[in-house]
């Protein structure tokens, strides 16, 4: 029997036909629209689980690597000065995987380049990850030598991702010939997941300066605030 306000479903429609107080109707949950949309986050997280097969090893073979120099505050530690970002304090070497997950880092004093300061972390990965075996990096960790020093030490192979402005503003262009389109911004293959990741970590008031004493201590605050990113995914109510 139909209610007052309601009328029922025409033949071939899915679930009620209301009418709302502004006059209009729309339909009502039905047994098909319950189902999880590819949009939603259910839709999301299931279609994910497909996508992710059942034998998938959980360590990964590539990761990206980069830096970020961070300003230090008036306390003693490790502290040099970067000229190229104008930056006095320590620089953060970063390994994340594919989907921005901090991996490695390493800290050292903003004066060290980069190529220098990856050293480290590319030691601590090929320990920790034996199935890591190739890197994408930026332009700084660029060199033939570092990288025939990588693949003997490690077994990793390093990949430059370039721009696709080759990381200038404007080109050369021979006389008569139009110059090429140089994009304002684009989006750098690869490298777009590590820049993100330190986004996220400076969003962070600890990670906003360094106001650590010891280097450890400076390491285990970005293990932390990269802990805490999952966790508050996991613990926010499903929309």
């Amino acid at each position: 029997m139909v209610g007052p306000g309601l009328r029922s479903a025409r033949p071939g429609s899915h679930g009620e036909v209301r009418r709302t107080s502004h006059g209009r109707r729309r339909a009502g949950p039905g047994p098909d629209r319950r189902r999880a949309l590819p949009h939603s986050r259910e839709g999301a997280r299931s279609a994910s689980c497909r996508s992710t097969p059942a034998t998938r090893d959980p360590t990964p073979s590539a990761v990206v690597v980069d830096s970020q120099s961070v300003r230090a505050c008036e306390r003693g530690g490790p502290c040099g000065d970067d000229g190229g970002k104008k930056a006095s304090g320590i620089k953060r070497h970063l390994l994340v995987d594919t989907r921005g997950t901090v991996l490695v880092t390493c800290v050292s004093p903003a004066c060290v380049g980069d190529r220098d300061g990856a050293v480290v972390p590319f030691a601590r990965a090929a320990d920790a990850f034996p199935r890591l075996r190739h890197v994408w990096a930026d332009q700084g960790y660029r060199g033939t030598g570092f990288h025939a020093w990588v693949l003997e030490a490690t077994g990793i192979t390093v990949e430059t991702v370039q721009r696709r402005d080759g990381g200038f503003r404007s080109t050369w262009a021979r006389v008569g010939v139009p110059p090429p389109a140089v994009p304002r911004f684009a989006v750098v293959p690869r490298r777009w997941v590590v820049e993100r990741t330190l986004a996220w970590l400076v969003r962070c008031r600890r990670l906003s300066k360094d106001y650590e004493s010891l280097r450890v201590c400076s390491e285990t605050a970005i293990y932390l605030a990269m802990a805490m990113l999952p966790v508050r995914h996991l613990a926010s109510p499903a929309r």
